[in-house]
């Protein structure tokens, strides 16, 4: 992956984990190993190459459970997973990826708890219905809030398997 006109190696991470088809190789849980290096504000990562297969089922989800200060944005990338956005407009995305047996998961977002908030409109997106028919990630959904979060705000995901299996995590976005 590369990240052009950045200030540090950090901020091309911010950015990659601020978009969505970017962020599934670097949550793999997989991955053994990255190379990367930064010059003159251009960041590049391998983390590809260092990937051994998961021996395992693994449900990883993003933002984190009890995150803290997560982005309220999202960071535009390409190919656009929203074809037809204009995405320095949009939210933070929200991601479940998934490794072992196929699944298919739905996400809904609120704002407050579950069921007790405000749901946020979102483009939603996972292999049976992607958005963007282009780049297709076999083991993720995402979902995409319309509009950047609120500062400072508790929100709260409810994905739900095809077989009926809810979980929810939380977390609370940057001021």
């Amino acid at each position: 992956m590369i990240a052009p006109g950045v200030a540090s190696p950090r901020v091309a991470l911010e950015r990659w984990m601020a978009s969505c088809y970017h962020r599934v190789p670097l949550l793999d849980p997989g991955l053994r190993g990255i190379a990367a290096g930064a010059a003159g504000g251009i960041a590049v990562v391998d983390c590809a190459s260092f990937v051994e297969p998961v021996g395992r089922e693994a449900l990883i989800v993003w933002p984190p459970r009890d995150g803290r200060d997560v982005p309220r944005r999202f960071w535009p990338e390409l190919p656009n997973p929203v074809p037809g956005a204009d995405l320095a407009r949009l939210g933070y995305p929200i991601s479940v990826q998934w490794y072992g047996r196929p699944q298919e998961i739905s996400l809904r977002l609120w704002r407050g708890r579950v069921g007790k908030g405000a749901p946020v409109a979102g483009h939603f997106s996972s292999p049976k219905a992607p958005l963007n028919v282009e780049l297709v990630p076999a083991n993720a959904c995402f979902l995409v809030p319309a509009e950047p979060l609120a500062a400072a705000t508790l929100y709260a995901v409810e994905a739900e398997r095809a077989d009926g299996t809810r979980f929810d995590w939380s977390f609370t976005t940057q001021r």
